[in-house]
C-alpha cells in the first residue's frame, strides 16, 4: 500500500510540474509571423495607378509592386540579401505591430523604414526616414488582392 502511494505521489508531481508551454503559445507573434502572406493597397492609388506591399516570413522577404496602363513590375526584397541595384535591407526590429528595416544603399548610404500596423492590420503606415532628414510617409490598406509576383 506504502508503495501505490508514493506512486501517486510522484505522478501528481510529474503532472502539474510548473507552467512550461513548450508549444510557444504565450509568446506574440513577429509582425513577420503574424502579416505573413497580407497584401496592402496604397491608399492614394487610382484605378490607372496602384501600388501595393505584402510580407512574408519564410523566407523573411517583402514585396512591393506597382500596376498601371502598361503592366504590372514587382519589387522582391530578401532580408539580408542584395536587390535588383545592390541595396541590402536589413531587420532591425520585428515585434508584434511594427517592422523596422535598415536600408543600406549600394552608395553606402543607410536609411530606415517603418512598417506599422494598425487596428489589426487593417491599416499599414510606412515611414521612410532617409540619412539626408528627409522623411515620407506613406498610408496603405488591407487588401483582398493576389501578390502577382509570386
Amino acid at each position: 500500500m506504502k508503495k501505490l502511494l508514493y506512486l501517486i505521489l510522484a505522478i501528481n508531481i510529474i503532472s502539474c510540474g510548473g507552467d512550461d508551454d513548450s508549444s510557444g503559445t504565450n509568446e506574440p507573434q513577429t509582425f513577420l509571423e503574424k502579416y505573413d502572406g497580407v497584401v496592402w493597397i496604397g491608399d492614394e492609388s487610382t484605378a490607372d495607378d496602384s501600388y501595393f506591399l505584402a510580407v512574408y516570413n519564410q523566407p523573411e522577404k517583402l514585396y512591393y509592386w506597382e500596376t498601371d496602363l502598361d503592366g504590372e513590375y514587382c519589387f522582391p526584397v530578401t532580408f539580408g540579401q542584395p536587390d535588383e541595384f545592390g541595396d541590402v535591407v536589413t531587420i532591425i526590429e520585428n515585434t508584434s505591430n511594427n517592422l523596422i528595416l535598415t536600408v543600406t544603399t549600394n552608395a553606402g548610404e543607410e536609411n530606415n523604414i517603418r512598417l506599422t500596423a494598425g487596428n489589426e492590420g487593417s491599416n499599414l503606415t510606412v515611414e521612410w526616414i532617409y540619412e539626408t532628414g528627409w522623411d515620407d510617409t506613406e498610408t496603405y490598406s488591407r487588401s483582398s488582392s493576389a501578390n502577382p509576383c509570386l
